[in-house]
């Protein structure tokens, strides 16, 4: 019996990653479910010990012998001393965003590449218990970069391989995180917040243009009434009503205060959506890196969106972009004022309300899982089939 003990333990350590006492507890009942006589405590807990070791090696050695000779040669290299008192490969890759701004999202798309380049992806992870590589991966996030290198060398390999496969999904995952900071905080927010000065600042004008054309209105309400009365209207005496202390020079000032702060066509954009073009320098230093980096991928309703993101870094630093080299389907009603000179007929556009305007969208889209990054765990979606871009294609 004891051998099946033995057993029973071997498969529960090899596919589970509860705590020591936890298979303690779980062999005791394993004794009694087959009415064996309890052996005494330090046996057991030594048969607890021996399985848990004997998993962690198989472990190691499973991982260890599936990576490939070149992998193996970049991984050890990761965990190297440091150089001229700076940190390893590895702990450089550990290092996720702190903060919300341009040049830090640059930093975390470098991050992404030199993950993806390590090339731990490759690795075939069939019949590894998810359970197990996790419980691995979280000791290499959180182990030193000394201890590390005291490892033995399947142990640290494969330590080595499990975190940076972990972090071919996190370092993405903090991509996206820190995009949708960047736009709440640094982009939306802010102009949401400068649209709203800019329009309690017009209030002061605002009302008294209001005051001036109520009292014309007023005027022409009364002559209308007495034309309802069916009495003689004198337009002379109207003008003149009009005419007194400056009222045709206060109305036509009042006229264009009203028309600049409240535009009667719906279609014309918004202070938010100005103000929001003003901020762009914020995302120019990173949009040639941020589709041809990540792994997205989006649903049909995001296919178009997905296809101007992609777009945005042959946009930087150019002069001129004509309208034929967008994507006119993901420009909306209010934005159409601020991008294209002509809203009907050809011709350029401006390509900093252009990217503005699909930076939004995809904030948006990435809330909706219209757009996601594949294998993502917290920005990606799973079992759909209504996908663009096939899951093994090369990201562009």
């Amino acid at each position: 019996m004891l051998g099946e003990l033995t057993g029973f333990l071997a498969a529960r350590t090899a596919t589970r990653t509860e705590r020591s006492t936890a298979a303690f507890d779980q062999a005791v009942a394993w004794l009694r479910r087959e009415k064996v006589l309890l052996p005494g405590v330090s046996l057991v807990t030594r048969l607890v010990a021996e399985a848990r070791a004997e998993a962690n090696e198989r472990l190691f050695s499973l991982l260890s012998d599936r990576v490939p000779s070149g992998l193996a040669s970049r991984l050890d290299a990761l965990v190297d001393s440091a150089v001229e008192g700076r940190v390893s490969g590895l702990e450089e890759l550990r290092r996720a965003p702190v903060r919300a701004s341009g040049p830090e999202m640059v930093k975390a798309l470098e991050r992404v590449g030199e993950v993806t380049a390590v090339g731990a992806s490759t690795v075939d992870l069939a019949g590894i218990a998810p359970g197990r590589l996790d419980v691995l991966t979280r000791h290499g996030r959180s182990t030193d970069e000394n201890t590390l290198r005291r490892m033995p060398e399947r142990r640290r390999r494969a330590t080595v391989f499990a975190t940076v496969a972990s972090l071919q999904v996190s370092s993405v995952d903090d991509v996206l995180d820190l995009f949708a900071v960047l736009m709440a905080t640094k982009l939306i927010g802010p102009a949401t917040r400068a649209a709203v000065k800019d329009q309690i600042r017009s209030l002061p004008a605002l009302r008294r243009a209001s005051v001036t054309l109520a009292s014309a209105a007023k005027v022409l309400l009364e002559v209308a009434e007495q034309d309802e009365q069916g009495k003689q209207i004198d337009a002379a005496a109207v003008w003149e009503l009009l005419r007194t202390e400056g009222m045709r020079e206060r109305l036509m000032k009042a006229v264009q205060v009203v028309e600049e702060f409240s535009p009667f066509d719906e279609d014309d954009p918004t202070l938010e959506q100005v103000e929001l073009v003003k901020r762009y320098a914020t995302v120019r230093p990173f949009l040639s890196m941020f589709a041809s980096t990540l792994p997205l991928r989006s649903t049909e309703a995001g296919a178009s969106l997905l296809q101007a993101v992609r777009g945005l870094g042959a946009l930087v630093g150019r002069k001129r972009v004509e309208r034929s080299e967008i994507v006119d389907d993901v420009v909306g009603g209010a934005w159409r004022r601020l991008i294209f000179s002509d809203p009907v007929a050809d011709g350029p556009v401006d390509h900093r309300a252009y990217t503005l305007c699909v930076l939004e969208g995809a904030h948006r889209a990435l809330r909706r899982r219209e757009l996601f990054a594949e294998g993502s765990t917290r920005w990606g979606i799973r079992g759909c089939s209504c996908l663009t871009g096939s899951p093994g294609s090369t990201f562009a």
